[in-house]
């Protein structure tokens, strides 16, 4: 599994590929580098899944192949919070948008 699938896989909502790439790159991560425990553990990795969460929490309800995908009001408030947290812990208030 590399770097951009396993941001991918980190909710069920379907996050697309370029968004995982640009949110890995966007952290200094090659999205295409082997994810590892190590790499797991790095701030780098840490900082992207919070933007995975931070992009969670603005998600749009669509629907793929008859199936809808929504994040409820709650999950949206639940995925900022551990985006601010995990930055908070890594030093970094900057998140994707920016």
């Amino acid at each position: 599994m590399n770097v951009s699938l396993s941001l991918i896989l980190i909710s069920n909502y379907p996050i697309p590929q370029a968004v995982a790439e640009k949110i890995a790159g966007g952290r200094g991560l090659n999205p295409e580098d082997n994810f590892s425990s190590e790499l797991s553990a790095s701030a780098a990795y840490k900082l992207a899944v919070s933007d995975v969460y931070e992009y969670l929490s603005t998600a749009p309800e669509i629907t793929q192949a008859g199936i809808t995908f929504k994040v409820t009001d709650e999950l949206r408030k639940k995925y900022t919070g551990m985006a601010f947290e995990l930055r908070g812990q890594y030093g970094s208030s900057q998140d994707i948008n920016q």
